[in-house]
């Protein structure tokens, strides 16, 4: 449908297949990263719901501990782009006021896209979201979506003094259990793979 699953396996496993299969089941990921521009290193954990309308009263148990949403429409698809809308509200309602959302326009190189650049930029500012149009299957802009994703709460967390950024350490004991854990610095971690195994909590949708 509109790749999500696709996305998150492209990014941490850098793996793409074009064999459709509709997730049944929320799927759990993670990643260690050094936050762009910074010297602290993190993991990301990534839960890919379930995007079916029949599994929306799901959803929400997987928003309550986020902190940052990856919004994805396919390009090709005017339904998802319009639902987009539908999904925001569940998060809104569901997750924590200073969660980070960012649209994501996936399949971009398709040559049959009906959502124009324009229109996802033009979207994603009035809401005042990032905004990024991306291939899993082409490997187009995934690092940099999420990266961007890192980047914005990360700072995001600086600018309310949760985090030190002289040291990347969380201040907040609640952040701690969220989405990115900044207070690992042990630089010996991989920044790529599915980490320690140590589940802090979620991520992106």
């Amino acid at each position: 449908m509109v790749g999500k699953t696709s996305i998150s396996n492209r990014y941490v496993d850098g793996t793409f297949t074009d064999e459709y299969k509709t997730s049944l089941e929320v799927k759990f990921k993670r990643k260690n990263i050094v936050v762009p521009g910074t010297q602290s290193v993190g993991q990301l954990h990534i839960w890919d719901t379930l995007g079916q309308e029949r599994f929306k009263a799901i959803a929400p148990i997987f928003y309550r501990r986020s902190i940052g949403a990856l919004l994805v429409y396919d390009c090709t698809d005017k339904d998802s782009f319009l639902a987009c809308e539908s999904w925001y509200t569940q998060i809104k309602n569901n997750s924590a006021e200073d969660t980070i959302v960012m649209l994501v326009g996936n399949k971009v190189d398709k040559p049959d896209k009906v959502i124009s650049s324009e229109m996802g930029a033009e979207y994603a500012r009035q809401k005042g979201w990032g905004f990024m149009e991306v291939s899993a299957k082409e490997d187009i802009n995934i690092q940099a979506a999420f990266s961007n994703l890192a980047r914005a709460i990360y700072h995001m967390k600086v600018s309310a003094e949760e985090v030190d950024p002289s040291s990347g350490v969380t201040n907040n004991e609640e952040d701690r259990d969220r989405s990115i854990s900044l207070h690992q610095k042990n630089r010996d971690s991989s920044s790529s793979g599915k980490g320690s195994g140590k589940k802090k909590g979620g991520c992106c949708k």
